[in-house]
């Protein structure tokens, strides 16, 4: 059993699916209260932790918790839970809580996640300069949690979930289509929008000293969400 601590409605859609479909049990505590989420960890195995309710709203409006952090640990040490996977926005906003989340004494693995691209809809989206923003999948995330849970090589590790760059074009009105967004049976459609998967999306994302790649741009801008459009 696998406890899920997201709320947010892409996040929470796009973990419990992915890792049902490949046969792992899934709770959800839908709770920010530690009693609730102490009882939710009984019988888990393990506990995926998300630090903001859309990735999206961690970078643009980064709130990171040490409070938070500590219910997930106290959670954790419920007896039967073997490991703790912090999915957190990339960047540096959150590293007070990737070493929180290190110190604990649970084995824990540190995802750093670019924005899902289902989280542009109906939101103000994120650029950087030209050719340097960066977007995930939902699948793409879901894809990284997995081997998260079954690589022993990653725990204590920070890990960056791969991720596609915008094309450099992409400041007038355009449309995605659902369609496109979907998973990775997807990402021929994406890879038109974005320009060529980066670098991490090719191979192992770690780095050999366990640190995440550089690289993702964390000072973003505001793109007007009229520019985008979903049908």
């Amino acid at each position: 059993m696998i406890l899920l601590t997201s709320t947010g409605r892409h996040l929470e859609r796009a973990l419990d699916e992915g890792l049902s479909r490949e046969g792992q049990s899934v709770r959800s505590p839908f709770t920010s209260s530690s009693l609730e989420l102490l009882v939710a960890a009984i019988g888990c195995r393990a506990i995926v932790y998300t630090a903001a309710n859309t990735m999206l709203a961690g970078h643009l409006t980064p709130r990171p918790s040490a409070t938070r952090v500590r219910q997930v640990l106290l959670a954790a040490a419920v007896p039967g839970v073997e490991l703790v996977v912090g999915i957190v926005p990339a960047g540096d906003a959150y590293v007070d809580e990737e070493k929180l989340l290190k110190a604990g004494d649970v084995p824990a693995v540190v995802l750093r996640c670019a924005p899902l691209v289902e989280e542009l809809e109906g939101e103000a989206a994120w650029k950087g300069p030209p050719g340097s923003a960066r977007v995930t999948t939902g699948e793409m995330l879901s894809t990284t949690v997995l081997r998260a849970l079954e690589d022993t090589s990653w725990r204590g590790n920070t890990i960056e979930v791969p991720t596609l760059r915008l094309d450099p074009s992409w400041r007038a009105p355009r449309v995605i289509r659902r369609s496109s967004v979907t998973g990775l049976h997807g990402l021929p459609a994406i890879a038109c929008l974005a320009g060529e998967p980066s670098d991490e999306a090719a191979g192992d994302p770690r780095t050999p000293s366990g640190k995440a790649r550089s690289g993702i741009d964390t000072t973003p801008q505001l793109l007007c969400v009229r520019e985008l459009f979903f049908i």
